[in-house]
């Protein structure tokens, strides 16, 4: 979660259209980039090309925003109708096109081009050569087209947010904070923002509280922050949520407190148990779950009362049922708090569960995760009273990449991390990869990744693991890059309302970058979706989504992963 000051006041920016790329003008570009290397006779690119003839960073930041790909798609037309000005035969541009991957595929070695057109090894090198012989004769007119396609894409006509009003203010570099950066920092000094700051003041005068915000508003840094407050001042404190993986982050974070315990629902309720000496149900199945671990902890407080908490603080609390609620509230003591957040997307509700009586209701409605780039995605997936806006402008384009077949996803993907870790600037645990399926049944799941990065099932800290989730257990994290796989035929049987659901619970955990590999008939019904109608009919298309996924696998496979 990203952090800021909203005291500023800050004009909305411009931007460009959310463009995308798919892995065939990716690979395009890359292969103009070896011709251009070629005929150049050292490393180049369009950038540096660019950059030579007097562009400006600012220049390359907007075309990263356009796609330049898009320029590349051009520029590789442009070439191939010199070549066959200078050599007169279709098949030299054939020749050049295949050998440097210029059709988006992958480059073909000179032996198989001299099958390929019946002709010698050393004939296919020559005819190679003179052609690059006659593109560098033409170096300042392939230039001068690299600077006239990038002008003309600059020149486009921008197309914004929906409404000013989504964006609030551009964060400052000093003002991004992660969650460990702001726990390091004391309450008073964190640069939080005035909704954060109002809930901060006023809810340690109720006892009954509920926070509301939408994805990446800092719900869970202020429910980490307020369960330290209550540890320090001596009150015995418990932060809880459904998710075992979340549970486990949030006390890594909060390690070493004393009056404090961190822990899943579910692990709750066995603790508790045994501390009290009453029997833990067996047969882990979701029936025990679900009704037998709360009806646990009402028995174990009754039988021990002193085992009640002075504050009980619920995070993702969207995600508890009924009976789990009355549970928590039979474990607080008689003037004991109990606060709880929740996300105000309806969607995220599919029971339509009850939350407690409260004295005390406040809404977070600033993302400070996601990039204003994403806004016109999230917009139709959120069901709520309250529109979410956004803090951060500054972000590359989302980028999906054409996979037709699981052997073309492990590839594309190989190649994503190449650009990730081993080109770019990030390490293997800046990476997640999310699947709308159990993360052993994605079909990346036992790929070898290059670069020395490698997929790991459990979140980890280690520089070279990346995390493969399923896409719902990876509620309450987040990365700078984000990678979707397994967006194919199969996910494709899924009703928009149901797309709807994945993309929320997906698109809003990047920081920097989003990637997406799948289908392109997937992708085209996400990018066409509408708004929600009701939030009772994204509820019921929730449930419907759960109830397929448990269909899937038998229920008892996955319930100790999932909740404890």
């Amino acid at each position: 979660m990203d952090n800021s000051s909203s005291s500023s006041d800050f004009s909305p920016t411009i931007f460009g259209p959310v463009t995308f790329k798919d892995c065939d003008s990716e690979m395009k570009r890359q292969g103009l980039e070896r011709l251009l290397t070629a005929v150049y006779k050292r490393e180049v690119g369009i950038n540096l090309l660019l950059v030579e003839n007097g562009a400006s960073q600012t220049v390359l930041d907007s075309l990263k925003h356009r796609n330049i790909a898009n320029v590349a798609d051009s520029i590789i037309g442009e070439i191939k109708a010199m070549i066959g000005e200078a050599e007169g035969t279709e098949r030299r541009c054939q020749i050049m096109e295949r050998y440097y991957g210029l059709d988006g595929m992958r480059p073909t070695r000179l032996s198989a081009l001299a099958t390929r057109f019946n002709i010698s090894r050393e004939r296919v090198r020559q005819i190679k050569e003179r052609s690059l012989i006659s593109l560098r004769y033409r170096k300042r007119e392939i230039e001068r087209l690299i600077v006239e396609h990038s002008s003309r894409l600059l020149s486009r006509r921008a197309v914004g947010l929906q409404s000013s009003e989504a964006l609030v203010g551009e964060l400052e570099p000093r003002n991004l904070c992660s969650h460990e950066a702001l726990l390091m920092m004391h309450e008073s000094t964190a640069p939080w923002t005035i909704e954060q700051s109002a809930i901060l003041n006023a809810v340690d005068s109720y006892n009954r509280a509920r926070i509301v915000g939408c994805a990446g508003s800092g719900k869970t840094i202020l429910a980490l922050t307020l369960a330290r407050r209550y540890a320090s001042a001596g009150e015995r404190t418990v932060l809880t949520c459904f998710s075992r993986a979340l549970a486990d982050w949030l006390s890594s974070l909060l390690q070493g407190h004393e009056n404090l315990e961190i822990m899943s629902f579910h692990s709750l309720c066995f603790r508790v148990a045994k501390q009290a000496g009453i029997k833990v149900p067996g047969g882990w199945n979701n029936r025990v779950w679900l009704e037998k671990f709360p009806d646990t902890l009402s028995k174990a407080i009754k039988a021990n009362p002193s085992l009640k908490f002075d504050n009980i603080i619920v995070d993702d609390g969207q995600d508890f049922r009924d009976n789990w609620w009355l549970a928590l509230q039979s474990a607080i003591k008689p003037r004991g708090r109990l606060l709880y957040f929740v996300d105000d997307n309806k969607l995220c509700n599919p029971m339509q569960n009850e939350f407690p009586e409260i004295d005390f209701d406040s809404h977070l409605s600033i993302n400070l995760r996601s990039p204003a780039i994403i806004s016109q995605l999230l917009r139709v997936c959120h069901a709520s009273e309250r529109p979410m806006r956004y803090a951060r402008s500054l972000n590359a384009p989302l980028e999906f990449y054409r996979c037709d077949t699981d052997d073309e996803v492990k590839s594309t993907l190989s190649h994503v991390f190449v650009e990730l870790v081993e080109k770019g600037r990030y390490q293997g645990c800046d990476v997640a990869v999310l699947t709308p399926r159990i993360a052993r049944f994605s079909s990346v799941a036992n790929h070898k990744l290059r670069c020395g990065a490698r997929l790991v099932r459990s979140h980890s800290d280690m520089p070279a693991n990346t995390l493969l989730s399923r896409s719902h257990a990876f509620k309450g994290f987040e990365r700078k890059c984000i990678v979707l796989v397994d967006l194919d035929k199969k996910f494709a049987v899924m009703n928009d309302d149901e797309i709807r659901i994945f993309v929320y619970e997906t698109f809003s955990r990047f920081t920097e970058r989003l990637i997406i590999l799948g289908d392109v008939e997937v992708w085209n019904r996400i990018v066409s979706l509408s708004p929600p109608n009701s939030a009772r009919h994204y509820a019921e298309a929730r449930e419907r989504w759960l109830d397929r996924a448990a269909d899937i696998v038998p229920a008892v496979c996955e319930p100790v992963a999932e909740f404890s």
